[in-house]
């Protein structure tokens, strides 16, 4: 660990976390993806490739807060799988703008620091004391970038730095203003949150509460899984499905089109051994033949839908991810979570269970000011469109799509 002075503060930086769990463990927050715990867990079973900055930030002695960062190599032509969708018949237009963005694509392999985490959709980059204002917390937030820019030991020769996924009060518009470096705010696709009424009792309350259309499709969907058993793996349980589970959950993430990161083997197990309070893992079986997993934390109010995978050849008969879909809902309803984030993708069918749009913000700069100008803009061009329809399943809901 090394003691770094910037500005008006201390930096306690470290690349290990176990440096600096006495003061993790002294900020009180309800924030599980930014926890000790899990973060022990992920430095232990990482990402291929992947590596870990820690940072407490103190002043006159006094502890102000806590910034986390990922390191990763970025190789677009990987990452990005550029295709055109099955099913859809492009024109020469089509084929021309997907030429030139894999053209574009194999001009991006870069190396990128993260202030958040790649592995679930939130704000989990950093952590302030209340009493700490927005426009010092960006003050704060750009000198650091600005120290570990000037450190290539430190952040391996990254070239591109992200601030991930803001909530709209949390968002950091000042820190487009500073120079040296100067960020640009960007959005991806919305993260779909759903929120959970307090008079949800139990499952049938929410069936209740849809309109005829979609709970007649419910019980449909319902009915198609009653085959479905389902198992809440404990550690030694998961001992023995690991390989199942990391096979489920490859077959989901080879066929997504944007994918930054590739689970370590172990990921779920270290999960289960140091967050057990927290996270929860269920196995579904038809005719003992595993079909499907689902992951979740409980953290604070929220639940937060982490990981799943399933039998894509199943899929359509016992309609898994729908099912998924709506465990995740009657899990939430039974924990008394005040919202469900769903994370990104799939947003239609995630709207159809009730789940809305909420839009995040990222902040991205490069090293050199020239690419700087350019890089957010080709990163926008490179980022997948996908059209979708907002559905609004409520007997209460406004604007309804049906």
């Amino acid at each position: 660990m090394e003691h770094i002075q910037i500005a008006q503060i201390d930096l306690l930086l470290t690349d290990s976390i176990i440096e600096l769990e006495s003061l993790w463990r002294t900020f009180q927050h309800d924030n599980i993806l930014f926890g000790y715990e899990y973060l022990s867990a992920l430095e232990a079973s990482p990402p291929s490739d992947m590596s870990f900055l820690y940072a407490c930030i103190q002043q006159a002695g006094v502890n102000l807060g806590l910034i986390y960062f990922q390191l990763v190599p970025f190789n677009a032509t990987e990452r990005l799988k550029l295709h055109v969708h099955e099913g859809y018949t492009p024109t020469h237009l089509d084929r021309l703008a997907l030429g030139v963005k894999r053209f574009l694509a194999r001009q991006l392999d870069l190396k990128i620091i993260i202030g958040g985490s790649l592995l679930a959709a939130g704000p989990y980059g950093f952590y302030f004391k209340p009493d700490v204002e927005i426009s010092f917390r960006e003050y704060l937030m750009h000198e650091i970038i600005r120290f570990l820019m000037k450190s290539p030991a430190w952040t391996k020769g990254a070239q591109i730095f992200i601030i991930k996924d803001l909530p709209s009060y949390a968002r950091l518009p000042m820190i487009c203003s500073y120079k040296l470096p100067s960020f640009y705010e960007f959005t991806v696709q919305p993260i779909m949150i759903m929120n959970i009424r307090s008079d949800w009792q139990q499952f049938e309350d929410y069936m209740s509460a849809l309109q005829s259309k979609y709970r007649v499709k419910t019980r449909k969907v319902l009915k198609s899984g009653l085959d479905i058993k389902e198992f809440d793996l404990d550690l030694e349980q998961l001992k023995k499905y690991n390989s199942v589970v990391i096979e489920l959950y490859l077959q989901i993430a080879n066929a997504a089109g944007f994918n930054l990161v590739e689970l370590n083997e172990n990921y779920f197990l270290t999960l289960k051994e140091k967050c057990s309070k927290s996270f929860t893992i269920k196995l579904l079986f038809v005719d003992d033949q595993p079909v499907a997993f689902y992951c979740y934390f409980i953290s604070g109010p929220s639940l937060n839908a982490h990981y799943v995978g399933y039998d894509r050849h199943m899929n359509n008969k016992y309609e898994l991810y729908h099912n998924l879909l709506l465990k995740f809902v009657e899990a939430a309803i039974y924990h008394r979570c005040g919202n469900i984030n769903f994370a990104r993708t799939a947003m239609e069918i995630k709207s159809s269970v009730g789940a809305e749009p909420v839009d995040y913000y990222s902040y991205i700069a490069h090293r050199s000011r020239i690419y700087n100008k350019v890089i957010p803009h080709l990163l926008e061009f490179l980022k997948p469109n996908e059209t979708w329809t907002q559905r609004s399943p409520f007997k209460d809901s406004p604007n309804l799509v049906v």
